[in-house]
Order: C-alpha cells, then sequence, then structure tokens
C-alpha cells in the first residue's frame, strides 16, 4: 500500500517553533525566543538522514530490533490492552473541517445488515493514523534526500519513503509523556504544547531526542 501525497509536517511545524519555550533538561522552564538559526541548527542536530544508509527508508524504525521488541514484551506485567486510537467521526466538526484535500469525517454506508463499505479520509487531526516519511518535507524534499515526481505519485503513489515499511507493525516500549505537568502549568488544551514545548533529550536515549510535535 502507498500513500497520496500531502505536504504540511516538517517545514509547517519547524516554523511554529518559533514561538516555542525550551524546556530545561531537568525539567524546569527557562523562556526563551527560538530564532531561525536555531531552528536550522535542529534540522541538522535532529536529523537521521544516512544514519542507516542513503538508500534507507524506515528511518527511527530501525531502532526497533528483535531485541528492542523482547525487551518490550518482557515488560509487560498484567496483560491489558489500551487502545490509543480516536473514536471515528462520522460526521462534521471542527477537527474534520480543515479545508484540506484529504480530510473530512468517515462515510459508512450499509449494503445490507451484514455488509458495510467505508470511505476514510484519515489525515487532519480527527482520525487515528500513521504518516510516513514522505509525508513531511523540507523545500520539497523529505527523509534521507528523496524529491518526488508529483504527477507520478498522484497516479499511482510514492515508490519510496511510503508507509507500507510498516507493513509488519510497530511493537516496542512506548513513552507517554506529560507535557503539562513536566511544566508545572495545567492542561488547558490537547494542541497547546504543538507550540510551546522544543526537542526534549532524554538521558540515555538511543534514537534522535524526542520531539513532541510527533508524540500526539
Amino acid at each position: 500500500m502507498r500513500i497520496m501525497p500531502s505536504r504540511m509536517l516538517v517545514s509547517a511545524l519547524l516554523a511554529s517553533l518559533a514561538v516555542v519555550a525550551l524546556i530545561a533538561q531537568g525539567g524546569g522552564e527557562q523562556p526563551q525566543s527560538v530564532t531561525p538559526a536555531d531552528i536550522e541548527t535542529w534540522k541538522q542536530e535532529l536529523s537521521n538522514w544516512g544514519r542507516w544508509g542513503n538508500d534507507d527508508q524506515h528511518g527511527a524504525l530501525n531502532l526497533i530490533t528483535r531485541a528492542k521488541r523482547r525487551q518490550a514484551a518482557a515488560l509487560v506485567q498484567e496483560g491489558f490492552s489500551v487502545s490509543l486510537a480516536r473514536r471515528a467521526d462520522y460526521e462534521s466538526n471542527p477537527d474534520t473541517e480543515l479545508g484540506i484535500p484529504g480530510t473530512g469525517p468517515y462515510e459508512r454506508n450499509m449494503a445490507s445488515p451484514t455488509l458495510d463499505w467505508f470511505a476514510l479520509r484519515y489525515h487532519g487531526f480527527a482520525h487515528t493514523h500513521i504518516d510516513s516519511l514522505a509525508h513531511g518535507t523540507d523545500n520539497g524534499v523529505s527523509y534521507n534526500g528523496y524529491v518526488d515526481d508529483d504527477e507520478a505519485v498522484l497516479a499511482a503513489g510514492h515508490p519510496r519513503n511510503a508507509i507500507d515499511v510498516a507493513e509488519h507493525g510497530i511493537f516496542t516500549r512506548g513513552i507517554l509523556m506529560d507535557i503539562p505537568r513536566l511544566k508545572g502549568v495545567p492542561a488547558r488544551n490537547r494542541w497547546e504544547f504543538l507550540l510551546t514545548v522544543a526537542p526534549l533529550r532524554m538521558v540515555g536515549g538511543t534514537g534522535s531526542p524526542i520531539n513532541p510535535i510527533a508524540t500526539f
């Protein structure tokens, strides 16, 4: 399966970080302006381009090794599952109506009591989904220097950096971060941390510094 193109993530969110407040290593808050130069520095410091070779399409999924999966499985104690998915929206609401192609409520069609089909518009904020490495670009370039051919992608999807690199699923240890609690402030709305938190460098981390703009 290949995804259709949607250009919005890297450049737009990096630009929004111009109004962030940096979080100190120990969790204390030190308000500080972020300059365009800071953003350019982060783009270099936090980049995984070339880390697993110039032809790699998996990105940080390479960190989820068989050993890491076994380590994650060994942490299970009670064995109950908790879904992180949002309920599907079948009616228009502020989260589904973004004015962007590919967004909107799901459509459910019942052909019979035992047969149905759905039209899914999963981009945007309303529905749970995973974006591929081709979803976000910086000046038209996505992970590992891939530049797409728009006409070819519209016809057949992305030949590189598509979501099917995760076709066997993603199983690893997860980290849930309570950003308002980390900052010592009350939670006012679920999107606030998108504009108020710079990348967090976690002691003992094996990947790139955790970037909360990608953890909601």
